[in-house]
């Protein structure tokens, strides 16, 4: 349920600001060509999101991302750390 009201709120917070979301559509678009041209970045982001980057604990993060669709607070800051830090993607 808090899902749904934390959803709400941001997408009534976004009408107002479509500038926002238009600049996060677009780092998208880019990230996404990035993987097309970059052979390396796309093995890198299909391991990651299979489970087989070699880091045990994200690993079983994305396995559970997969699998439940959802991380706990504490565990997607860990996971988006890793994900940018560590493995260097988009």
């Amino acid at each position: 349920m808090q899902e749904v009201f934390w959803r709400s709120y941001f997408k009534g917070w976004l009408e107002p600001r479509p500038s926002i979301l238009i600049t996060y559509q677009k780092g998208l678009t880019d990230a996404l060509n990035r993987l097309k041209k970059e052979r390396a970045t796309a093995t890198n982001y299909l391991d990651a999101v299979s489970g087989r980057s070699g880091i045990d604990g994200f690993d079983g993060w994305a396995l559970e991302l997969v699998e439940k669709g959802y991380l706990q607070n504490r565990a997607r800051i860990w996971f988006a750390s890793v994900w940018i830090l560590t493995l260097r993607l988009p």
